[in-house]
């Protein structure tokens, strides 16, 4: 059995932690800033994946920490130093099922609407949950081909 509650408690506290550390006219754009982070993390993984290119692992449990430190490394390695400038340079191309450009816009209206700024806030949530769910699947179809 998959359990989400780990993730979904990761995803309300990163909420909660940037509610109240942000200013309200830069805590929307925090979150699709995230939700962007996460997608092109997630992007890199799935070529990976494609490629068998994954590490193989003699256990589940094994597999579901080395998938997490792999997320960490790719998040780290491949996407820290270049988000802003592909933002930038790319801001309408789909990564993975988001559009910067469409969720900058509903981040700035989320600046002066609450109902906006608690569906951006449930889209991040779901996004996480989402991503995690990818990773247990990949994890999971990697094993059945290695088998």
């Amino acid at each position: 059995m998959i359990d989400l509650s780990t993730a979904y408690t990761e995803a309300t506290r990163n909420i909660s932690n940037w509610r109240t550390r942000y200013e309200s006219s830069i805590y929307p754009h925090k979150i699709v800033l995230n939700m962007m982070y996460r997608a092109y993390a997630m992007m890199f993984i799935w070529v990976r994946f494609q490629n068998d290119m994954l590490e193989k692992y003699d256990s589940q449990d094994d597999a579901l920490m080395g998938m997490e430190r792999l997320y960490g490394q790719v998040a780290l390695n491949d996407v820290h130093q270049n988000l802003e400038q592909w933002l930038t340079i790319r801001p309408s191309t789909p990564v993975g099922n988001l559009i910067n450009t469409n969720y900058d816009a509903k981040a700035t209206a989320a600046e002066f609407s609450a109902s906006i700024l608690e569906e951006l806030e449930f889209s991040y949530i779901f996004d996480l949950l989402e991503e995690k769910l990818v990773l247990y699947w990949m994890l999971y179809g990697y094993a059945e081909k290695v088998q």
